[in-house]
């Protein structure tokens, strides 16, 4: 668990780097997801979960539009700002995906549409 979630947090976990770059094998996947429900029986007041944006905007569509909602209202009022490392052009998406999969952007790479 991460040092820096405070008492009462959830860390939700999304994927795993390692398995989207491939350099993880089945083994370890598996004692990812083994080891992250048993975080929650800790005593430190943390708590751990895993969450799949596919599978929940699949199930609660009407939520994970209001959650996005939300994120965007945050995003737009300046309350939360993340680390944007690279701006790259929509006919240059291959780049962008080579950034992110080779581990040379430490943040996020924006893909900007509606370029001339």
């Amino acid at each position: 668990m991460p040092r820096r979630l405070r008492r009462g947090g959830t860390l939700a976990a999304t994927s795993s780097y390692a398995n989207v770059k491939g350099a993880a094998g089945a083994f370890e996947v598996l004692i990812g997801l083994v080891r992250l429900p048993l975080w929650n029986l800790l005593p430190n007041g943390r708590s751990a979960t895993l969450f799949d944006v596919v599978t929940y905007s699949r199930k609660h569509p009407d939520r994970f539009r209001a959650d996005v909602s939300a994120l965007l209202g945050l995003l737009d009022r300046g309350e939360i700002d993340p680390v944007v490392v690279a701006e790259v052009p929509l006919r240059e998406a291959r780049r962008a995906q080579e950034q992110v999969l080779g581990a040379s952007a430490p943040g996020k790479v924006l893909l900007v549409c509606g370029e001339p």
